[in-house]
């Protein structure tokens, strides 16, 4: 499964159009498999499929299911180790500059990027961005547009931009509230309310928040889940203990019952869980108790996500020691 058995036998073997169409058909439909799967957390059935896809995609040669086979490899760097996933992503990028195909370069760009953000590579991850937003331009794609200024607020967030992460969540805002896509509203409106809670405006964060009440159920479980987690941080900073609490724990909830791995931009929202736990430890402290025990179930989450993205390494073992300070240990 791993680079050294993979890519160093012949390629491009002939095949008659029937054939090659059918195998390409095979390879897309192996890749969809192993993305279900890996959503359904069933590695072993999820390596296998894509596995199969990319022994596949090797004798046909340079093409552009070969290219997304590569990256999505990349996409299971849980399971398959930082480096392995780099390597893969390089491959995937090589065939993507090969074969010059839209759809395949849009799908390898915008994989690469968040792979970049996760590990912490900023240059890479920057120059990605800046790429994604030039392949939206040449190919007329609206949501990679939108995707890129995702990207590019969830880069700033990253490195404590808040004034920046603020502006490009806006725009991301602008962009996507006219095609009604709620998942990237909810990024959006997610973006720009942690901007504020982090600048200190929790009226600010909470408006926008308001923004997608009604949008926010209906969106993938990790921004619903996020979601909860900047409303329950906002809630705390204008003085709503109740409504804190009540909307931590339901980000809890859908980070039990989520099947979907964490996106890499997940540990925002988690941290802020901690944190507002942590914070009702000494505001509430009649339920100390419950407080503490939530704290302890999203630290779990987040050091979890460390193990898929490295940048959420420091924030984990800082608020794993901070909550051990809190509980005396």
């Amino acid at each position: 499964l791993f680079p050294r058995y993979l890519g160093k036998g012949d390629v491009g073997v002939v095949l008659d159009f029937d054939v090659l169409h059918k195998q390409q058909d095979l390879v897309q439909a192996l890749m969809i498999c192993a993305k279900l799967l890996h959503f359904d957390k069933r590695s072993r059935q999820a390596l296998f499929c894509i596995h199969s896809a990319m022994v596949i995609g090797e004798q046909l040669g340079p093409c552009a299911q070969l290219a997304k086979a590569y990256s999505t490899m990349t996409e299971m760097s849980s399971l398959i180790g930082r480096k392995s996933a780099q390597k893969y992503l390089n491959r995937a990028l090589g065939v993507s500059r090969q074969i010059q195909d839209g759809d395949s370069s849009m799908y390898v760009a915008e994989l690469g990027t968040a792979f970049y953000i996760g590990s912490c590579q900023w240059d890479m991850a920057f120059m990605s961005c800046r790429k994604l937003q030039k392949l939206a331009r040449k190919f007329s794609s609206p949501r990679l547009q939108e995707k890129a200024l995702h990207y590019i607020a969830a880069w700033h967030a990253a490195q404590g931009e808040f004034q920046q992460s603020l502006r490009y969540g806006e725009q991301l805002w602008d962009e996507c509230r006219h095609r009604a896509d709620d998942d990237l509203m909810t990024k959006a409106a997610v973006f720009v309310a942690h901007s504020h809670l982090r600048l200190s405006d929790a009226s600010a964060a909470q408006a926008a928040l308001r923004r997608v009440e009604n949008a926010a159920p209906h969106a993938e479980p990790t921004s619903f889940a996020d979601y909860h987690s900047v409303l329950a941080l906002a809630c705390l900073q204008a003085g709503e203990l109740g409504g804190a609490g009540e909307h931590a724990a339901a980000a809890l909830q859908v980070l039990r019952e989520m099947h979907i791995p964490l996106a890499f931009s997940s540990y925002l929202g988690i941290s802020l869980i901690v944190e507002c736990y942590m914070a009702l430890c000494s505001a509430d402290p009649s339920n100390v108790d419950d407080h503490l025990r939530g704290a302890r179930e999203a630290v779990e989450h987040l050091l979890n996500h460390n193990q898929l993205y490295r940048i959420s390494g420091a924030m984990s073992f800082y608020l794993s020691g901070k909550l051990c300070q809190l509980e005396g240990r």
